[in-house]
């Protein structure tokens, strides 16, 4: 049997149960989610990065970029001991073979701070750059 919704809400009224509204999952931070080129980013920050980033490519300063790699801040032992990730919204990948750890952030929560120093603990040559 195929209902309309209204059908099906009418059907829940009878029963006594309340239609539960399916509200629209927001971000801790008021961040709303955005695609772009069949692409989901977390913020709109992110996704006009991503745009800035796209005719940097086109223009030749960059010869690529990479968007959210994963990084290993600690070694993880077993199943209770998980290795701690690093994920880092994009890597650009300079001329000459450089390259660079940007991440679009609105909020510098602790996670993300005790992350950071743990990445630079480990990996001491490599920078993070926030936009």
């Amino acid at each position: 049997m195929n209902w309309t919704q209204e059908q099906y809400e009418e059907y829940l009224r009878k029963v006594g149960r309340a239609a539960q509204a399916q509200a629209k999952q927001r971000s801790k931070y008021n961040a709303r989610r955005v695609w772009v080129d069949g692409i989901p980013f977390d913020s709109q920050r992110e996704a006009d990065y991503y745009a800035s980033l796209k005719l940097l490519v086109r223009a030749g300063a960059l010869d690529g970029f990479l968007y959210h790699g994963s990084m290993v801040c600690t070694e993880g032992e077993d199943q209770e001991h998980r290795a701690v990730l690093y994920e880092t919204d994009f890597v650009l990948l300079h001329p000459g073979g450089t390259y660079e750890i940007v991440d679009t952030k609105g909020v510098r929560t602790s996670v993300y701070i005790n992350k950071r120093k743990a990445l630079r603990e480990r990996y001491p040559k490599v920078d993070i750059r926030e936009e």
